[in-house]
């Protein structure tokens, strides 16, 4: 049997394998609903009407998120002091660049967007990975501070005309619009663009789905996710300001 979860205590695949193939055994389930926290990450055993029995493990294989070894080669720990030529930085600043030390990326933040006809934000790019896979960033916000500036994942069909879906940390000026009054703060946002204009997808009223304020007392990062079912041809976002939830 096989996993697949990670995507904050949902699971999104389960498999059985034969010996010859995997079958997808279409479940979908929170595991919030059956194991408490204290009881871990992950529990192994017997569980359910039948859970008497006692079951007989050949191995046990784990992928955590982050696992140099074990992640996709599309994926980058950023260590070393140089951007991995695998990306391809676009609309780069004349002065401020990405620079890589300590095992992160800065990215300076610097003017430019990607919303809507605006494609100017400075960006490193790469090829997205063939069938499902999930792309999980985490993101230190303390620079994060000033109206209007975000930091996040892309997922871009084409730039000019711009086709894109992103997934984003962003400071607002007013986190909270229906209460009278600024109420600065960070929220976590969506935004699908078809070329050239961002879209607003039912029951949203608005291009851009927010979480309102995060409560980011405590942490200094903010992770956002994209998950791509291929089977359901589908992408999900996905915010956690814990990395676990």
């Amino acid at each position: 049997a096989r996993v697949l979860s990670g995507e904050y205590h949902t699971v999104h695949e389960l498999r059985y394998f034969d010996g010859t193939q995997w079958t997808d055994l279409e479940v979908n389930f929170n595991l919030g609903t059956i194991f408490a926290e204290a009881d871990g990450p992950v529990h192994i055993g017997p569980i359910g009407a039948n859970g008497q029995v006692a079951p007989t493990y050949e191995y046990i294989r784990f992928t955590p998120d982050e696992c140099p070894d074990q992640c996709n080669p599309l994926s980058d720990q950023f260590e070393g002091t140089e951007l991995d030529p695998k990306w391809e930085l676009v609309n780069a600043h004349a002065t401020s660049r990405p620079t890589v030390a300590d095992g992160n990326l800065k990215l300076p933040l610097v003017p430019g967007d990607l919303f809507g006809g605006n494609g100017t934000a400075q960006m490193i790019l790469q090829q997205a990975p063939t069938g499902s896979w999930v792309a999980t960033a985490k993101i230190a916000h303390a620079e994060v501070d000033t109206n209007g500036e975000a930091a996040g994942l892309a997922l871009i069909n084409s730039l000019n005309p711009n086709h894109f879906v992103k997934t984003a940390l962003q400071y607002k000026n007013d986190a909270d619009p229906g209460t009278p009054g600024n109420q600065p703060g960070k929220w976590a946002e969506r935004v699908v663009t078809s070329n050239g204009t961002a879209v607003v997808i039912p029951p949203a009223t608005v291009p851009f789905p927010n979480s309102g304020a995060l409560n980011l007392t405590g942490t200094d990062h903010v992770w956002v996710r994209f998950v791509h079912d291929a089977d359901a041809n589908q992408i999900t976002t996905w915010t956690s300001t814990n990395g676990t939830t």
